[in-house]
């Protein structure tokens, strides 16, 4: 079932209704100034190969920061701080940045000075990155708003809104780059065995350097040589096609699951991002498989906000006004609905849950609805909006202040009720923060617990 989800969650939480954005680059005009590849290629050439699309030269690092420039001091959030402080920001920055040989480097060298602007939400992605296919495809789902007739033009002209999906996400919060910091359910990876905490050091024999080793791979039988407590070995696994977001869609409902015990039926089900979509396979696990148990673990970790307080509507709705519903057909088949779940609820928390699982984790916790098990979240919480440069890359930024009631939940998050503290290396092992989950939702089963 879904639920129409009011304005401000995506003005709120991911702020992607509206972007301006730049007029798109066509595919032609990005080979055509590619070093080492001709305007003939460029006309006549339908693919570009991935070491092509990784380079980049002095005049192209020179434009895309020209670009990045202008829109940080046009839309960044503190005008103030986009004024003054990052001219000189950028000064630090320009000559290593300009002097960037690959889409890599030149990402890495950008990142280091959006840094400097200590927010959220502030990230230049490349077809290198998932973050780029995530935020281009969420932006234009069933999830965003209306597109506008420019952005319409941009998607439908923009080559690579699909990525060579495996669901091993590599990087970022206590991971280097080559690591696997979470692994999506139903995924490529999860079938052939990647586990979080591995590394993943060459793709067919070329060395691992982010999204781009897998450019072309989708379709076949790609071997990933893995390092994993101090051994090496292979992995064959077959990426799949498909946008970004809406895998993580298809995540959640695979990731449901029961474990059955004396003490009762514990399900579990893992949110790994929000938007409508999400909220609907969200909804559709709590009211399926998920009903029958007798308490419930949610599970935030990593993955991607976009989420609205109407996420938790199915923990707050009184049994009483939301009686199950039933049809019975002529054979006598009996099929029921259930839009409640009033059972005891643990959620699971990580430096990953940031923006608006952030804003689910908060509720959850002043309310006293669900006990929170894990580490603090991220404190990423300020209103994003998606800037595409050209067909290789695009500046996330961050472009209004959130806050949550009277708190601002930036650079804070939230604190767990029970910390238990988990590298991506010891969560590959044995994953303790759903071991302690399980420990205290059987607990209160049992009337042990509070």
């Amino acid at each position: 079932m879904f639920l129409p989800r009011p304005v401000t969650a995506f003005v709120l939480v991911f702020a992607l209704a509206g972007a301006a954005l730049l007029p798109p680059v066509p595919a032609q005009a990005v080979r055509q100034r590619l070093p080492g590849f001709s305007r003939r290629q460029a006309a006549t050439s339908s693919t570009v190969e991935p070491r092509l699309l990784a380079a980049v030269d002095t005049r192209y690092c020179s434009k895309v920061l020209g670009l990045v420039d202008e829109l940080v001091r046009k839309h960044f959030f503190e005008a103030k701080l986009a004024q003054s402080a990052w001219p000189a920001i950028l000064a630090r920055h320009r000559q290593a940045i300009v002097a960037s040989s690959s889409l890599k480097q030149l990402s890495e060298r950008l990142n280091a000075a959006i840094k400097e602007l200590k927010s959220s939400h502030c990230q230049f992605v490349t077809i290198n990155d998932e973050t780029y296919y995530f935020l281009h495809t969420l932006f234009h789902c069933s999830c965003a708003p209306v597109p506008t007739r420019v952005t319409e033009t941009f998607f439908r002209s923009h080559p690579r809104c699909k990525m060579d999906y495996t669901g091993a996400v590599t990087g970022g919060v206590g991971c280097n780059t080559r690591q696997v910091r979470y692994v999506l359910d139903g995924s490529p990876a999860q079938g052939a065995g990647v586990k979080v905490g591995d590394e993943i050091l060459s793709i067919d024999g070329r060395p691992y350097t982010g999204q781009l080793s897998l450019d072309g791979c989708a379709g076949r039988s790609t071997r990933l040589s893995i390092a994993r407590q101090g051994k090496t070995f292979a992995i064959s696994l077959t990426p799949e096609l498909k946008d970004d977001a809406g895998a993580y869609v298809e995540a959640i409902g695979k990731s449901v699951a029961v474990f059955d015990r004396p003490e009762g039926k514990i399900g579990y089900v893992h949110l790994w991002s929000g938007g409508s979509a999400a909220h609907e396979a969200f909804e559709e696990a709590l009211s399926g498989k998920l009903q029958q148990t007798d308490a419930l673990i949610v599970d935030f970790r990593d993955g991607y906000g976009g989420n609205f307080f109407d996420d938790l509507d199915f923990f707050y709705r009184p049994p009483a006004g939301y009686p199950s519903f039933s049809t019975i057909s002529r054979l006598g088949k009996r099929d029921s609905s259930h839009l409640c779940y009033d059972k005891p609820l643990v959620s699971i928390i990580n430096s990953g849950v940031r923006s608006g699982r952030e804003l689910l984790a908060y509720s959850l916790k002043k309310t006293g609805r669900a006990v929170l098990v894990g580490e603090n979240t991220a404190g990423a919480v300020l209103a994003g909006r998606l800037f595409p440069v050209d067909d290789r890359c695009s500046l996330y930024l961050a472009v209004a202040r959130a806050d949550v009631g009277s708190t601002c939940l930036e650079g804070v998050g939230v604190a767990p009720d029970v910390e238990v503290k988990l590298s991506a290396s010891e969560r590959g092992v044995h994953d303790t923060q759903l071991s302690e989950a399980l420990r205290i939702a059987f607990e209160r089963l049992s009337g042990k617990g509070q």
